[in-house]
């Protein structure tokens, strides 16, 4: 005897949307099947469908897209997630509902905008200083910027050595000597002391998909390489980005985490620092007449470092916009302007 099957429509789909989220689709098939003998339990039905058979010329295997008489539904990139079937009261059939996803938002040939979220957060960061609004390296380039010589002549620090003081002529605080970052004295005998400086954190949030099996069942490698991003942490920014200057943001990390099946959200974290992440390091000749300074007229005779230098520990640069997609940089450029 053979057996038959009766394909019914029952909704062709539901449809929905969230903001930085999934794009749903929902249809229900109803299967009759005959003779009424040959009806098939619910787990059965299932069973066939996630099968590379099928069930009633149904193929719905998670993580692909849904595939009805060797046609593909809705789109390759509507991804199979949920499956119910559920066995018609009188037994002569069973109710299949497929639910599915996909999170391609502003992709080519889809709607919506790109998908990205860009926050940022003032706050302060505690550093060690020896001196209060000091100079930094100006008119920097991509090259020179991460160039250590810069941070030691650039022509916005002290060019030459002054004349040192001597008994007769006590320093009266303008002394530096070649290399200095200038500023005013904030070190108590030597020491450093901890100040707070503003900083400014930004995060960039994406959707990257994960690997997943196309519909004739090829995995499709992984749009996310972590071996790429492990090229911008630790890195500062060689050209302008998000509205900050060359040198001026630090990449501190790289998080992603899974929204659903394949795809998941990946988060671009990275930090402003007014001193473009240098460091304020002392002249190693303290506590000698070449290194110490006291100011003439000061009451608290108070040893100050003769010479402060800037050492810059982030010399690598990359183009942070290089990790986005060119609709991810333009959204960046346009929130930032």
């Amino acid at each position: 005897m053979t057996t038959t099957y009766e394909r019914i429509l029952l909704t062709n789909s539901t449809a929905g949307a969230e903001h930085f989220g999934a794009i749903s689709d929902s249809v229900t098939y109803r299967v009759m099947v005959s003779p009424y003998v040959d009806n098939d339990t619910a787990a059965v039905v299932r069973n066939e469908l996630i099968g590379s058979s099928g069930y009633a010329g149904i193929i719905a295997l998670p993580g692909r897209p849904l595939v009805v008489d060797s046609v593909v539904q809705f789109s390759a990139d509507m991804v199979v997630r949920t499956i119910s079937c559920q066995t018609v009261q009188d037994g002569a059939g069973t109710d299949i509902t497929i639910g599915l996803t996909r999170y391609d938002w502003g992709a080519t040939a889809q709607p919506g905008d790109v998908p990205i979220r860009l926050s940022t957060s003032v706050g302060g960061q505690s550093v060690q200083v020896y001196r209060g609004e000091p100079k930094l390296p100006t008119s920097t380039t991509s090259t020179t910027e991460f160039d250590d010589d810069e941070w030691v002549n650039n022509s916005n620090l002290q060019v030459v050595a002054g004349s040192v003081p001597t008994a007769a002529a006590p320093d009266d605080g303008t002394y530096r000597p070649k290399g200095d970052i200038g500023g005013t004295p904030l070190d108590w005998n030597g020491n450093p002391i901890s100040i707070v400086l503003p900083s400014v954190d930004v995060s960039i949030e994406i959707l990257r998909r994960g690997a997943y099996f196309s519909t004739l069942g090829t995995v499709v490698a992984d749009t996310f390489k972590p071996e790429s991003a492990v090229g911008f942490v630790g890195k500062r920014n060689s050209v302008a980005f998000a509205g900050f200057a060359i040198g001026e943001l630090l990449c501190t990390g790289i998080e992603r985490k899974v929204l659903d099946g394949e795809w998941t959200s990946v988060l671009f974290r990275c930090n402003s620092h007014p001193f473009r992440h240098a460091y304020q390091v002392p002249r190693t000749t303290f506590m000698t007449t070449m290194g110490t300074m006291t100011y003439d007229g000061d009451p608290r005779s108070v040893g100050h470092v003769r010479g402060i230098y800037w050492k810059q520990p982030y010399l690598t640069g990359v183009d942070f916009a290089t990790f986005f997609s060119t609709d991810e940089q333009a959204y960046i450029t346009a929130a930032t302007a």
